[in-house]
């Protein structure tokens, strides 16, 4: 298990301040915007980057003052950082070179990494003619080469083509769990964080958001900011919900709901109280016929293959909608919210 316990790291104008654990087997990821902290929070857990004060500890070992090379972290960079002037196996086993394991040690471990990876039989090849996606795989044996007590992953796919990038996290997720060590994956791209983790952590302007499982972050956000960064959110204000016919409201309401009615108990009651606004996901709304919901207008339509992504002009504003039904731009209809759908958010910070 890793554990960085009330980390603080200051820079000019920027500081990093949280805590995390992360259990064994475990996939973490470190989800937020470009210059939220993500990275830096990962130097400093490799000890790359020195925190001003806090601890952290492996399996129970505080590692706070000991050098990177000596954590015995797997670190895979976001640009591969693969040493052009040796071959693939070479690559793969230079942590095992520095660490003085005898050759044939070496030689069995690189074999069988390269299986595990999807590459053997790419023992010999120059690094410089495998693809992108190749020589990520590369570069994520060798950080397993070292039978490292924890895996740390740096936007690893960022600069890897969309179908090679859901291949390489198919690979990881099957790596990963084979070996049960705690994993921190650093990544902007919701769709990824959410596809691979066990435990996601948003991050803010160095700070920890809100986290928890993908499902409830994205079913159940605590936050507006967190509610939009996992993917199209309409948030409506109670001004908003209350403007809104009560036929609208599906599963037998006849009134608009308000936080006591409305929230899960996923939510919390403390977040039920503070409600100042809601959250529905588009690919709850869905459509009615004439007079049986909100009169809505489409002034958008975009198609995804499975869905059509859609922006409904209402008497409330701009809604978004998913859904696998067909409307034209500029057709007129109402929308039904499902009230248990609707998730309470607190007041803005």
């Amino acid at each position: 298990m890793i554990r960085a316990e009330e980390i603080h790291r200051q820079f000019d104008d920027f500081t990093i301040s949280l805590s995390l654990a992360v259990a064994d087997g475990e996939l973490l990821t470190l989800l937020g915007a470009s210059g939220s902290g993500k990275t830096t929070t990962l130097r400093i857990l490799a000890g790359f980057e020195q925190p001003d004060r806090g601890a952290i500890t492996v399996d129970g070992l505080d590692v706070t003052h000991v050098a990177a090379q000596h954590r015995r972290m797997g670190y895979v960079f976001q640009d591969y950082t693969l040493f052009p002037h040796l071959n693939v196996a070479e690559n793969v086993a230079y942590g095992l070179r520095v660490q003085r394991v005898p050759a044939p040690e070496r030689r069995r471990r690189v074999h069988e990494l390269l299986e595990l990876v999807g590459l053997a039989g790419f023992a010999g090849r120059a690094v410089q003619t495998l693809s992108g996606g190749e020589q990520q795989r590369v570069a994520l044996a060798r950080a397993l080469a070292v039978e490292p007590r924890a895996l740390l992953l740096d936007e690893p796919f960022s600069a890897v083509d969309t179908e090679r990038r859901e291949e390489l996290r198919r690979y990881l997720v099957r790596v990963q769990r084979g070996l049960g060590i705690p994993t921190v994956f650093v990544t902007h791209s919701r769709s990824e964080a959410l596809a691979l983790s066990d435990r996601i952590i948003v991050l803010r302007d160095g700070r920890i958001e809100d986290q928890g499982s993908p499902e409830r972050l994205y079913e159940h956000p605590h936050t507006e900011y967190c509610a939009r960064f996992l993917g199209h959110a309409n948030i409506l204000t109670r001004e908003q919900l209350a403007a809104v016919p009560g036929k609208a409201f599906s599963e037998d309401t006849e009134e608009a709901p308000d936080a006591r009615e409305t929230v899960s108990a996923e939510a919390g009651a403390d977040l039920q109280a503070g409600a100042t606004a809601f959250m529905i996901r588009p690919e709850y709304l869905t459509t009615a016929g004439a007079d049986a919901g909100l009169s809505a207008t489409v002034s958008y339509v975009a198609y995804s293959g499975a869905h059509r992504d859609y922006e409904f002009e209402t008497p409330i504003g701009t809604l978004y909608l998913r859904s696998a039904e067909r409307h034209e731009l500029g057709a007129r209809t109402t929308l039904r919210f499902p009230r248990h759908k609707l998730v309470p958010l607190p007041p803005k910070q």
